[in-house]
């Protein structure tokens, strides 16, 4: 019998598209919800790296500080 999974474990399953390493595991996610204060300073480390966000249309960005 197979052992009893997390929920997390489950969700985190049906998401990876590459085992990387035998440690890291590459996944997709399907929505990017992003606060305010930290895409300020997460975006432009990507766009450095040359980095593009694959679904534009699926990242969100929330402004709770005015």
């Amino acid at each position: 019998m197979a052992a009893a999974r997390t929920y997390f474990d489950k969700v985190w399953a049906d998401h990876v598209v590459a085992d990387l390493d035998g440690q890291s595991q590459l996944i997709h996610i399907d929505r990017l919800v992003l606060h305010d204060w930290t895409a300020g300073w997460i975006m432009p480390g990507f766009a450095k790296a040359g980095r593009k966000v694959a679904n534009p249309d699926l990242v969100f960005t929330l402004v709770d500080h005015l």
